[in-house]
């Protein structure tokens, strides 16, 4: 996930303008700490196991509050979506998104941006559009952004 265009650190931003990026994203508006936990210890994570999880997402709604402030603030800026090697097979946020790429001119942008649920694997890179453009990348013109959940199904039990 190696950016080719220079994220905005957002660590740098007033936090009144940190909040508002976080609470943009469909997913991050309402997850926090606690809810990570206990996403991840009803699923029967142990503490250990639990609080690594919880770490590694929230180093992931820093990254993409990064990712958000440089959409905005930079016009000529895209984010490239990236799906992992083995996609979900019950997950029905990531199909159809390989090669998407996203600005802050596409309507509802917030909305395209992974993850879309907790525990997703799916990430994005930044890149200039000029970039987008040469890998053949499609913006979502017309399309709708993904469902959300509040747990990737790759991390649920199976039902049986």
């Amino acid at each position: 996930m190696d950016d080719s265009f220079p994220p905005v650190d957002s660590a740098t931003l007033p936090p009144s303008e940190d909040k508002r990026l976080r609470n943009s994203h469909p997913l991050y508006s309402r997850m926090n700490g606690e809810v990570i936990w206990m996403a991840y210890e009803e699923l029967g994570f142990e503490a250990d196991a639990c609080a690594a999880a919880m770490d590694a997402e929230l180093d992931l709604r820093r990254r993409m509050t990064d990712v958000m402030a440089t959409l905005e603030q930079r016009p000529d800026a895209c984010c490239l979506l990236e799906l992992p090697p083995e996609p979900c097979a019950d997950c029905s946020g990531c199909r159809g998104l390989a090669l998407l790429a996203v600005d802050a001119a596409t309507p509802h942008w917030q909305g395209w941006l992974p993850p879309y649920a907790i525990g997703c694997r799916a990430r994005c890179r930044l890149v200039t559009r000029a970039e987008a453009e040469q890998a053949n990348c499609r913006f979502p013109a017309g399309l709708r952004p993904p469902r959300r959940q509040m747990v990737c199904p790759c991390l649920a039990p199976a039902k049986g």
